[in-house]
Formats: C-alpha cells, structure tokens, sequence
C-alpha cells in the first residue's frame, strides 16, 4: 500500500473490455511527478487535490532513499507483457 497527494490533472471514464465494468483512468501530478491511478468507485474532478491510499503497480521513475532521490535506470526496461505491448491478464486466463 501506497499514499500519495497531489493535484487532479486529467480524468477519463471509460469501460473494462472484459467486464463491461466502468472505471476512471485519472493522472495525479505529484512532488515528483505525474501519476496514472485506476479508479473505481469515485468521480474525480480535474483541479481538484487528492489523496489517495493505492497498490503500487510496476516500477517508480525516482527512488527516494536518505541518500536523496534518483531515476530508476530499471524503470525504461519493460518486463511484463503489458509493458512489452503483450494482452494484460488477471490470474484466470493469463
């Protein structure tokens, strides 16, 4: 589990292909910079502050460590088939 503030850029509703079921793809602009968080159950509204508590899916830009912060060269490498452009899959039918 994650918490993050920041201010509401951009929100789009739109429609899981698998369940038909409606969602929020919504772009937070945090301290260090832009966040893409999948919502379900709330209607965001752009230039509005957020906090939001959230799994954290795939690789951060920035690492923050007492040393100070900086870029996850690991981050640019795809790993997943999401990320290399594959079909995404939950535990049933990946």
């Amino acid at each position: 589990m994650s918490l993050c503030a920041g201010r509401i850029t951009h929100a789009r509703r739109l429609v899981n292909g698998w369940t038909n079921g409606p969602f929020w793809h919504v772009t937070l602009e945090t301290f260090l910079g832009p966040l893409d968080i999948v919502a379900a159950y709330v209607e965001p509204t752009v230039g509005h502050l957020a906090f939001v508590r959230a799994w954290l899916v795939g690789r951060p830009n920035y690492i923050i460590s007492y040393d100070g912060v900086r870029p996850n060269a690991a981050a640019a490498q795809p790993t997943d088939r999401c990320a290399a452009g594959g079909r995404a899959g939950g535990a049933a039918g990946s």
